[in-house]
């Protein structure tokens, strides 16, 4: 299983520029995704400096999977 669109990592500036939230929001929301062990959090040295890469778990991807086959079924006038 993949994550939706294929992403299973990215950087923490990518995410705070794409989401346009305050840099101490998506900090805070990624704490408690990585709490729940839906992500996972970790340095990776890169030549531009080290960087805050994330990445989605597998309970993180069977959750998103879930969550989509909800919508899906909502969208769809299905039964949940």
């Amino acid at each position: 299983m993949i994550a939706p669109y294929g992403l299973k990592k990215a950087i923490f500036s990518d995410i705070v520029r794409y989401t346009g939230q305050p840099k101490s929001s998506v900090y805070q929301s990624l704490q408690i995704l990585e709490d729940e062990g839906l992500v996972m959090v970790r340095y990776a040295i890169t030549f531009k400096g080290p960087r805050k890469e994330i990445e989605i778990t597998s309970k993180g991807e069977y959750l998103v999977e879930r969550l989509l086959e909800l919508v899906s079924r909502l969208r769809t006038g299905g039964v949940a």
